[in-house]
């Protein structure tokens, strides 16, 4: 398979969609096969990207977007996505220990009570 040049400029050819040409040995053209290939290559690209990006935290996601573009710099909608989950996330965390604290407490009432030599409250 051989890629088509065009005669006055040496430049590989392209079709009117501007995707390059290959002729095979029986002198077919290969323009769509090959720009299938090429989608099929970036379908797979992304797929490998979601899934990485599936598996960072909020705070490791930031760190890229800083390596990537610069600090604070660009993506300012990712950001904010971002610092609003890891906001959301402490408050759930907050709310949790909250609760822990509240049912040990309940716990310990009725054994301070006992000791008292009360009823326990129910």
């Amino acid at each position: 398979m051989a890629l088509l040049r065009d005669k006055n400029t040496g430049r590989p050819a392209t079709d009117s969609r501007g995707n390059q040409i290959k002729i095979t040995t029986d002198g077919e053209t290969r323009s769509r096969e090959i720009r299938a290939e090429r989608m099929k290559a970036k379908a797979k690209l992304h797929r490998d990207n979601a899934k990485a990006r599936a598996k960072r935290t909020p705070e490791q996601q930031l760190e890229v977007l800083d390596e990537r573009l610069g600090v604070g710099v660009g993506a300012t909608k990712e950001r904010a996505r971002l610092y609003r989950q890891i906001e959301e996330r402490a408050v759930k965390e907050k709310e949790a220990e909250k609760k822990q604290r509240q049912k040990e407490s309940k716990q310990q009432k009725p054994e301070k009570e006992k000791a008292k030599g009360r009823k326990p409250r129910k």
